[in-house]
């Protein structure tokens, strides 16, 4: 049986996406950027789940890295060579904002936001990155001043040592107020020796 459209009820957007869908040509990165400012980056990502690496990828070599980094949580399961394009083209701070929208960044993306100002986004979001040496980074944090990024984010490191870490924030500027606002994470360092130098 054929079904009745009454055309003075509006479609919802399900709808108007699913006809819509019909004039979308199958994936083919070439003409992402088009597709987009014709369909929106909405419309498009949701068409394409699989494929927004590929989409932000061709954004960003048509010069439309803007609408990649203003809409980053958006997107799903970008990598190291997405956020690496992104900070070359100046888009560091919506990167480390939108750590949630990566997966697998290296040590070169940690790093770049450790010497950029961005260190207490590492600590914070440490399982974003793969092959990092916890140890290295905790003391490059502290080595650079986000000594209380590793002491508010201490769960997040493995294979650290409380003693030396908790010893290396104290002695950094302002680290004892760093170690005191976190002592009850640093549970491994008996507390009193830890309150001495506190």
């Amino acid at each position: 049986m054929p079904k009745f459209e009454n055309p003075f009820i509006e479609k919802t957007d399900h709808e108007k996406r699913s006809e819509s869908a019909e004039h979308i040509p199958s994936f083919n990165s070439e003409h992402i950027p088009e597709i987009v400012r014709e369909h929106g980056l909405d419309h498009v990502l949701e068409l394409y789940p699989r494929h927004h690496k590929d989409i932000a990828l061709k954004l960003i070599e048509a010069r439309e890295s803007w609408a990649v980094a203003y809409n980053l949580q958006k997107f799903k399961g970008l990598d190291a060579e997405v956020a690496l394009k992104l900070i070359k083209v100046g888009k560091l701070t919506s990167v480390a904002e939108n750590l949630r929208s990566f997966k697998g960044l290296d040590t070169e993306v940690a790093q770049k936001f450790i010497r950029e100002g961005y260190g207490g986004s590492v600590a914070y979001m440490l399982e974003k990155f793969k092959g990092l040496n916890h140890q290295d980074i905790a003391n490059k944090l502290i080595e650079v001043g986000k000594g209380n990024a590793v002491a508010k984010h201490l769960q997040n490191f493995e294979g650290l040592d409380h003693k030396d870490i908790a010893l290396k924030i104290i002695a950094s500027k302002r680290g004892r107020r760093n170690v005191a606002s976190n002592l009850q994470k640093f549970e491994e360092i008996g507390r009193a020796s830890c309150r001495e130098r506190v």
